[in-house]
């Protein structure tokens, strides 16, 4: 890993040589990846947090700070130094490295380069929102952030210790890919894939030396048992076919092991792992948007017992198999798929969970208006909002849509 990172970080240099300052529209520029221009920028606005807390620290009785005026100017000010920063000539080749390494460590064994960027040396319980600043620097895996957010929310916490923040990582993270098939797991892959794979005639190519770990970190032994003994083999890197017949050899041969599957654990869920007193449930709401295998119900998607089968065609879509998407109203698509007061939500759910593209959100709904059944508009969901715009699935926008568009297949016929 670090080898690949250095060399990821002497093309880059090749590409971005320390001759002179820059800012973040050159990060835009091939051939950076995007995951280290998100780190780069989220270094260039720390530094500007910084830079302001220092101005802060430069008031004095001579002159009135708080007279309106003197306001707005810092205002004026603040805006304009956000908009110019950039990463000086002399600090760019150890910025850029740091970047390099930090990020491709991430992709590799996220759980602990999260413990240690986020805590580095420091003792004692961080407060909230120094740890949620720290996460913001890596961009993939955002189901990680997410049930640190969940944490906080539920808890009602203030600040987490290193110890409980490392057991919710590291339980978080092999409870989510606890029963992936191969398909899922070459979803997950995706930024490692992006980031460390090379092009070939075949198809995209990737070092088994990463791929190990990754799956080691993950508590999948066996698919990491497998790649070691291709590395044993003198086998260096892996296409993407490969890798998925080799994934989904394992759980083929996992299902039809000798052993009896386990009992079923608390509310129907097969194998599950009873939480410790204290433990928060975090992984059911974003398992739900993530696809089953073929034949299978996606985890905590079932309704509970007694509500209506949400795959039944609802009544009020019978009614409207005829009615052509592309040609209605906005507001009654809208009305239709989310709700009588849909259109007032309409701007905060833009916002949140579009990137601010009323374009794409309407794109979206009519989708959605078009999907017979909520397996079809989860699916939806999942990869046109929640993957497409990189969503926190916690946050309240999210669940509100999502308990917007439900409600359309559990609740029954709408006007």
């Amino acid at each position: 890993m670090h080898r690949f990172a250095e060399a990821l970080f002497q093309q880059l240099l090749r590409a971005f040589p320390p001759e002179r300052a820059y800012a973040r529209v050159d990060f835009e520029r091939a051939p950076m990846p995007t995951l280290v221009a998100h780190f780069l920028v989220q270094t260039l606005q720390r530094r500007f947090e910084l830079e302001m807390e220092q101005l802060r620290t430069v008031r004095s009785p001579w002159f009135d700070y708080d007279h309106p005026a003197v306001q707005e100017a810092y205002g004026r000010l603040a805006e304009a130094l956000r908009e110019h920063a950039r990463i000086p000539q002399a600090e760019w080749e150890r910025t850029l490295r740091q970047a390099v390494h930090r990020v491709t460590s991430y992709l590799v064994h996220p759980t602990g380069t999260l413990i240690a960027f986020v805590f580095n040396d420091e003792e004692g319980p961080l407060p909230a929102h120094i740890v949620y600043r720290r996460l913001g620097y890596f961009a993939a895996y955002p189901y990680l952030r997410a049930a640190v957010e969940a944490y906080f929310e539920r808890k009602g916490a203030v600040d987490i210790t290193r110890t409980r923040f490392a057991e919710l990582l590291h339980r978080v993270d092999q409870q989510m890919t606890s029963d992936y098939n191969a398909d899922q797991w070459l979803t997950l892959l995706e930024p490692l894939l992006r980031m460390t794979g090379r092009r070939t005639p075949d198809g995209l190519e990737v070092p088994v030396e990463v791929l190990q770990p990754f799956f080691e970190e993950k508590g999948a032994a066996a698919i990491a048992a497998r790649l070691e003994a291709l590395v044993r083999e003198g086998v260096e890197h892996v296409d993407e076919a490969t890798l998925h017949r080799l994934i989904a050899s394992e759980a083929k041969q996992k299902a039809a092991g000798p052993e009896p599957p386990p009992a079923p654990g608390p509310a129907g869920t097969a194998g599950a792992k009873e939480p410790a007193p204290g433990d928060e449930e975090v992984v059911p709401l974003w398992k739900r948007f993530m696809p089953a295998p073929e034949g299978t119900p996606a985890p905590g998607a079932g309704p509970p017992p007694g509500t209506p089968d949400p795959e039944a065609v609802p009544l009020w879509m019978r009614f409207r198999t005829n009615l052509d998407a592309g040609g209605a109203d906005l507001t009654a698509i809208e009305k239709a798929i989310l709700g009588e007061d849909a259109h007032l939500e309409r701007e905060r759910f833009i916002n949140h969970l579009f990137s601010g593209s009323a374009e794409a959100y309407e794109q979206v709904l009519r989708r959605l208006y078009a999907a017979p059944t909520w397996t079809q508009a989860s699916q939806i969901i999942a990869r046109d909002v929640f993957k497409a715009h990189q969503v926190n699935i916690y946050s309240p926008p999210a669940i509100a849509f999502t308990n917007a568009v439900e409600a359309r297949y559990r609740g029954g016929e709408r006007d």
